[in-house]
């Protein structure tokens, strides 16, 4: 019969570790086994942190062995083994044998396992260069934890309850936040770049719909017909009639356009609205990306024929900058040329837009593709592509020229001559749809959106009972200046609390203790771990204050952060 293994107890301990030294050292002169069920193989510090054998503490450090035969002990050596084993496929049964010999020799090489943190994904797929399987799983890890689908319930932003429906997003109050916020910045730029804003219905009669072509052209895309007794004549006689959910905006605002009469003098005129659309979307359903009911930052323009070129130009260097505003930064051009086998419209009227488009792109630095024959019957198209924090392009904004409602609404403005004339028509939409533009940015920034868009921009919490007065006024003060706070009263260990707060990624964390409260002071904490000690109270709140109300996308840090003396 085997000897049992022995108890934890009858070895040291703890260990210490002197500075700048690895725990290695450490057990090797405390004399603790290196082999067998007994081997340390990793060590806990004093906070409870699992620490592997290479690590070297920044102070000296009194830390307790982990030994093999315990369930931590297992675990790190199943972790181990995990990477010897490294299969890019489940194995099978023919497998076994030889994965079992090729591992031996692995272990049986002595190689060391050591656990290095790295500043970024972009240094760890230096380091494993070599590993093209470990950079995979690195990929699809990077991928997974910026998966908005998963960080929408995990920071309480979003989510597709069954019972509401596929595709429907219900967004909860911190999702709420940062939708307002998206929305509201892109109407603060609309109004400054002198749009006038409209607001639809919902429902819309399907004679309205089929002003802008026959149903059949959109009847796949909408929602079952409604019909209701919503017609009533002078009478008080109800008669039924057909309403569907609108599958866009543009037929409403031509309705507005020709309520009556215009003049070129007021042209362009611009109208916008941001709106809910519904469009049933054959195919399945993709979080944000991908919904059954949209909202449209839309917007269409009305111009003269010789007004058009300026408003393509103007209309592209608006919708790039606002872009630039979210922190999508690396763009690039598509354009649609005509189909000539399916289009409306005359040559001459396809020409002038056609150059007017490629002029505007022109005016920009942007790289511009072709796309020749792929416009939509009504008229030529650029699209703006935004290339995500992880390479991903996506279409976003797109600015259209349509030959088709202008004809069929017979919209007209009385020119300098007297004389009837046909507007053009822009459509211009900056997000596509709220929704998704939302799934990208939290995609983009993995949750930690800027402190401008961020649901908590800053936690106040005080580390000593005596404190909470003091971390009271500054949050106080903090919301006076219109900064989103949670003041954080909950028991329990403060460390616990700033790691409930790290792990929501909120951009700054405001901390006092009886000292900062004598002071007068405060701790600035940041989301990278850095953090500012001693910072008078009224001068973290304007800094902080500062730095939202410019919209930095940049991410805070110690560094980064500027305080007045």
């Amino acid at each position: 019969m085997s000897a049992p293994l022995s108890d934890q107890s009858a070895r040291p301990a703890r260990v210490v570790v002197p500075a700048h030294h690895p725990v290695a050292g450490a057990v090797a002169e405390a004399e603790l086994p290196t082999e067998g069920p007994e081997a340390a193989v990793v060590v806990r510090d004093a906070q409870g942190v699992l620490r592997d054998l290479a690590w070297a503490p920044d102070v000296a450090a009194e830390v307790e062995p982990v030994v093999a035969h315990t369930d931590d002990g297992r675990a790190v050596l199943r972790h181990s083994a995990a990477h010897v084993l490294a299969l890019p496929h489940p194995p099978t049964e023919d497998d076994l044998a030889l994965l079992e010999k090729q591992m031996r020799q692995i272990d049986g090489a002595g190689q060391t396992f050591a656990r290095r943190t790295l500043d970024s994904v972009d240094a760890a797929r230096q380091e494993l260069a070599g590993e093209p399987y470990k950079l995979r799983l690195l990929d699809l890890r990077a991928a997974g934890r910026r998966d908005h689908r998963r960080l929408g319930p995990e920071l309480d932003l979003f989510s597709f309850p069954d019972e509401v429906g596929a595709g429907l997003a219900v967004f909860h109050p911190r999702g709420g936040v940062v939708r307002r916020e998206i929305e509201a910045h892109a109407r603060r730029r609309h109004q400054q770049a002198g749009y006038d804003f409209v607001y639809m219905p919902h429902l819309t009669r399907a004679e309205l719909i089929q002003i802008c072509g026959p149903l059949e052209w959109y009847r796949d895309y909408m929602y079952p017909v409604m019909r209701f007794d919503l017609n009533v004549d002078e009478h008080g006689t109800a008669a039924p009639g057909d309403f569907y959910l609108k599958p866009m905006n543009c037929p409403l605002h031509n309705v507005i356009y020709r309520s009556r009469s215009r003049s070129h003098q007021e042209l362009p005129l611009r109208m916008f609205e941001i709106r809910t659309i519904y469009r049933y979307e054959p195919g399945p359903m993709h979080g944000l990306t991908a919904t059954g009911g949209m909202t449209n930052d839309d917007s269409h323009v009305f111009c003269t024929p010789e007004q058009l070129r300026d408003e393509l130009a103007g209309l592209l260097a608006f919708v790039l900058s606002m872009l630039r505003d979210y922190g999508l930064t690396d763009l690039h051009l598509e354009m649609t040329t005509r189909n000539d086998a399916q289009y409306l419209g005359t040559d001459e009227q396809w020409a002038t837009a056609t150059d007017a488009l490629r002029a505007a792109a022109a005016s920009t630095p942007l790289p511009l593709v072709l796309n020749p024959g792929r416009a939509e019957f009504y008229g030529p198209r650029i699209a703006v592509w935004a290339t995500d924090s992880r390479s991903r392009p996506w279409k976003l904004s797109t600015l259209q020229v349509d030959f088709n409602l202008p004809e069929r609404f017979a919209l007209a403005y009385t020119a300098p001559d007297g004389s009837r004339q046909r507007p053009q028509m822009i459509h211009c939409a900056l997000f596509g749809s709220v929704e998704r533009f939302f799934g990208i940015l939290t995609e983009h920034y993995a949750g930690a959106f800027p402190a401008w868009l961020a649901p908590v921009q800053v936690a106040c919490i005080p580390t000593a009972a005596g404190a909470v007065g003091h971390v009271r006024q500054v949050a106080d003060a903090l919301r006076a200046a219109e900064v989103r706070v949670d003041l954080d009263l909950s028991d329990g260990d403060p460390a616990a609390r700033v790691d409930a707060h790290f792990a929501q990624l909120v951009p700054f964390l405001v901390l006092a203790g009886d000292g900062e409260q004598a002071a007068g002071t405060v701790s600035v904490r940041f989301r990278d771990g850095g953090q500012l000690d001693g910072v008078p109270a009224a001068a973290a709140v304007e800094a902080i204050g500062s730095w939202i109300a410019r919209r930095d996308n940049a991410e805070p840090t110690a560094a980064a952060f500027s305080v007045a003396a």
